[in-house]
């Protein structure tokens, strides 16, 4: 099927959403499918990208930072390609996955937030080459549903937090590089932690091959 356009100028598009209210968002898509949004910088506003019942559409190229909240938010949503997604700076989770499956995250970086990196609470999702480091929660936390990460570097940085937060579903990584510092730890599931990552490779709730 063909999509429906959005794209930012070669000179540079800036949303800036003053507006920091709930609800308020830089870029907001609701039942809305087969889009294809890229070339974007989105600032401001409780949400930076907000999509809700979006399914089957593309976002890339855009950068998120400076938000309330959540700097992107999937809710509803299946098979979505998302790729150099860039969130950075913002007071809640980088990203945040919800009641969605099947949505693909590659080439992209979660750094540097005010919460978790990334955050799944939904049927199945793939973060697949991407960068989550430095931001002050965990750098995955998967609270339900199942998520698959490969091919990723993962920088926890601060005490008590995570590469890897498993809190409920399924978590399944390969080929990662797992890395940590001043006092965090490589993983934590079924409130056990794990410091080093051969620990972690050895729990039977890790599938952390290679």
């Amino acid at each position: 099927n063909d999509h429906v356009y959005i794209r930012g100028s070669t000179n540079g598009t800036v949303l800036a959403r003053t507006s920091q209210m709930l609800g308020a968002s830089g870029l907001a898509l609701a039942s809305a499918d087969y889009m294809d949004v890229a070339d974007l910088t989105i600032t401001g506003g409780y949400y930076g990208v907000y999509l809700n019942n979006v399914s089957h559409s593309v976002f890339h190229n855009i950068r998120i930072h400076g938000t309330a909240n959540q700097g992107l938010r999937i809710s509803n949503g299946e098979s979505n390609r998302l790729s150099r997604i860039h969130v950075g700076r913002t007071r809640g989770s980088g990203i945040y996955i919800s009641s969605s499956s099947a949505n693909i995250l590659t080439n992209s970086t979660v750094w540097m937030n005010n919460g978790d990196g990334i955050t799944i609470a939904g049927p199945s999702n793939i973060i697949r080459n991407c960068t989550v480091a430095y931001n002050t929660g965990d750098q995955l936390r998967v609270l339900s549903g199942a998520a698959l990460l490969t091919h990723s570097i993962v920088v926890a940085s601060r005490p008590g937090t995570h590469c890897i937060g498993h809190d409920g579903g399924g978590y399944y990584g390969d080929y990662n590089d797992l890395y940590t510092t001043n006092g965090a730890y490589t993983a934590y599931s079924d409130n056990q932690l794990y410091a080093r990552l051969i620990d972690w490779q050895n729990s039977p709730a890790s599938n952390d091959v290679n």
